[in-house]
């Protein structure tokens, strides 16, 4: 139990350091991430929005948070696959990084 809250900890201290340098929309939509997967492997765009939509006041567009969404992938904190046939035409499966799952 100790060695879990080490991790989880250690991860989000991580996952913090390398947004330090991003908009607070970066950090929301972090934290959006980890609420829509929560103890699922995977999740899709559209509930990483909707979670992103109640935690800030004033959300960017969805394509603002697509590109935000693209930053989280190369600074190497989630990882997406695209599949085509989503409600507009295509959506992310979402998963975490090796390396940031918990």
């Amino acid at each position: 139990e100790v060695v879990q809250q080490t991790k989880e900890i250690s991860m989000e201290n991580y996952a913090l350091q390398k947004l330090e340098d991003f908009s607070s929309h970066h950090e929301a939509l972090y934290h959006s991430v980890k609420q829509a997967l929560g103890d699922k492997e995977s999740t899709v765009t559209g509930k990483v929005l909707d979670k992103y939509k109640e935690e800030v006041e004033e959300p960017l567009t969805s394509r603002q948070l697509s590109t935000y969404l693209k930053h989280l992938e190369k600074l190497g904190l989630i990882e997406s696959e695209y599949k085509y046939g989503g409600e507009l035409g295509k959506t992310r499966i979402i998963t975490w990084n090796e390396r940031c799952r918990l």
